[in-house]
């Protein structure tokens, strides 16, 4: 799977319609960014976005904490190259 993905990449890749997609962009609730007037996700951050989401499911933490902590890693993951 690509690391740069479009909203229909990574609606196959959570097993989601491509329109929850939208609606959890629109929400700010899945980190991802517009270029170019399209958005796009990193399949780095969605596998964190789901680890973080799968542990305070786990753990019992309310919802504030996990929309606190997916606005946070919306605005935070840039489009940068990771040096590998």
């Amino acid at each position: 799977m690509k690391e740069i993905m479009t909203p229909r990449d990574a609606a196959e890749y959570l097993s989601v319609h491509v329109r929850t997609i939208y609606r959890l962009v629109k929400h700010g609730e899945i980190p991802g960014r517009k270029v170019g007037g399209s958005w796009r996700f990193k399949r780095h951050a969605l596998d964190k976005w789901l680890s973080i989401r799968e542990d305070l499911s786990s753990n019992g933490k309310g919802q504030e904490m996990e929309s606190r902590i997916d606005k946070a890693l919306s605005r935070t993951e840039g489009f940068q190259l990771d040096e590998e």
